[in-house]
């Protein structure tokens, strides 16, 4: 048989449930805030290495036409 509890009983369990989570709420915004500069951090690593990748993919580029002439000699 399920045990039957009161409106007062509930009303505790509800209240000490919020109290307890009420906490939660400050962390969960400083997890955002940490999550916010963790992906402006990688965005910025993400910009730096594509502007590496391009520089080194340019140099390719001189290479290969340099070595385009020199075959055409």
């Amino acid at each position: 048989m399920a045990k039957r509890y009161s409106s007062a009983d509930l009303m505790a369990a509800i209240l000490d449930l919020r109290d307890g989570l009420g906490g939660l709420g400050g962390r969960i915004d400083s997890l955002e805030g940490r999550l916010e500069r963790v992906e402006h951090g990688l965005g910025a690593l993400r910009h730096d290495m594509n502007k590496r990748f391009d520089s080194v993919d340019l140099r390719f580029d001189v290479f290969e036409r340099r070595f385009q002439l020199l075959d055409q000699r």
